[in-house]
């Protein structure tokens, strides 16, 4: 294939590569200051020791854990390293504890 034929199908595809790349960026900074934000609630929370604010730090926590546990998994199925495996494991029993301690508080 020629550059010409190259660069035509690449301008056809009307798929900017730059685009794509500062919007991965942007997720990956949403994600991160997400995570922060919801360690910061959940403290808050915690250390202001009122009960009724369990149920919302443990659905913070639970899914916090779900998106790390998705993550870890996704990398443990890619590269099978066995960290990130355990690190799955762990995630998803931190975020199963905390969602059956959520339903729990919010049942009785």
């Amino acid at each position: 294939m020629k550059k010409e034929e190259i660069l035509e199908k690449s301008r056809a595809a009307k798929k900017d590569e730059g685009m794509e790349y500062a919007e991965n960026e942007g997720r990956k900074i949403g994600l991160i200051t997400f995570h922060l934000m919801a360690a910061i609630l959940a403290l808050c929370a915690a250390f202001a020791a009122r009960s009724e604010q369990t149920p919302a730090i443990l659905a913070v926590v639970s899914l916090s854990s779900t998106f790390w546990f998705a993550e870890e998994y996704a990398k443990y199925r890619f590269f099978k390293k066995r960290a990130c495996q355990i690190r799955a494991i762990v995630w998803a029993i931190c975020g199963l504890l905390a969602l059956i301690w959520f339903i729990v508080l919010i049942l009785r």
